[in-house]
């Protein structure tokens, strides 16, 4: 397989990327919290046959560096890092974006604001609003990191969220946060302080500027994310499916491959959804299936 790394100057960081494949269609993968490259190793072995992937870390993730100012990385500041992945791409067309969690937020937020780089979008364990056990979690494990507990972080995250991974990927979070480096972890504790005071997606952003064919795609065990509120976020995104995935959680395809049928059959209809909501359309009414 062909793979292209490098790294990109975007204002006060340096951002290192991968592209894997040769495809003209580019899928481009984005991290949640605190994770890097490596979570989309499936995803890479999936879809490099029939498409390019690329991936990147964010500043405070992986092998990423902040050159100058504080290790804090604001919502805006990472919108402007995809942005700059997608530009150096140099991509025939537009792009399709798939967002996991935290880096589901940094797509619809991207998405809303540069609707002319974006082909579909994949939203996965998304919601427009921080739930209240995730806000719990939050404050425990800024307790914990200030009491010079931080490898404990990892137990509080596979406890509260990660319940449904396999083995061998709970063992990979327990590493992460054995291994992480002081800059990394504090970029990780500044996240869930960003967390707190956002609270609300909407606060930032007019979901209803979304124009890309948006899938959103959620387990059913997920404790991060309230049915309601994905309701509300998914009724405000014009041209948008929701899927909710029965017998996982929070991290989906980490939990059954066979997920990645599914984003390969969203990405791959050139029919569209065939669904697009009327003016009017009332809320919590948006189009949400079950599928196990």
């Amino acid at each position: 397989m062909k793979v292209r790394k490098g790294q990109l100057k975007v204002d006060r960081f340096l951002v290192p990327f991968r592209v894997y494949g040769n495809a003209s269609q580019f899928i481009v993968c984005v991290n949640g919290a605190q994770q890097t490259m490596a979570s989309w190793k499936s995803v890479v072995s999936y879809f490099s046959k029939d498409y390019s992937l690329a991936l990147f870390d964010f500043p405070g993730q992986g092998r990423a560096q902040t050159l100058s100012g504080p290790t804090d990385v604001s919502l805006d500041e990472q919108v402007r890092v995809l942005h700059q992945v997608l530009l150096a791409l140099n991509a025939p067309g537009k792009v399709n974006v798939v967002g996991a969690s935290w880096g589901g937020i940094v797509v619809a937020v991207f998405a809303a604001r540069h609707p002319e780089l974006v082909g579909k979008i994949i939203l996965a364990s998304f919601g427009v609003m921080v739930s209240e056990k995730m806000l719990k979690v939050i404050r425990k494990g800024k307790e914990l990191y200030e009491n010079g507990k931080g490898d404990e972080v990892s137990d509080l995250i596979i406890e509260n969220f990660g319940q449904h991974l396999p083995e061998n990927y709970k063992k990979k979070i327990s590493y992460q946060f054995s291994a992480i480096k002081k800059e990394n972890f504090r970029a990780f504790y500044t996240h869930g302080k960003l967390l707190e005071t956002t609270q609300s997606l909407n606060k930032v952003v007019d979901l209803s500027n979304i124009k890309a064919e948006t899938l959103v795609i959620n387990g059913e065990h997920d404790t991060i994310m309230d049915m309601e509120d994905v309701k509300i976020a998914t009724a405000q995104i014009p041209n948008c499916e929701t899927k909710i995935i029965t017998g996982v959680g929070h991290f989906l395809h980490n939990e059954r491959e066979d997920i990645l049928d599914i984003y390969r059959d969203f990405l791959s209809d050139e029919t569209g959804l065939g669904y697009l909501k009327p003016e009017g359309y009332p809320l919590y009414s948006s189009k949400i299936r079950i599928t196990s």
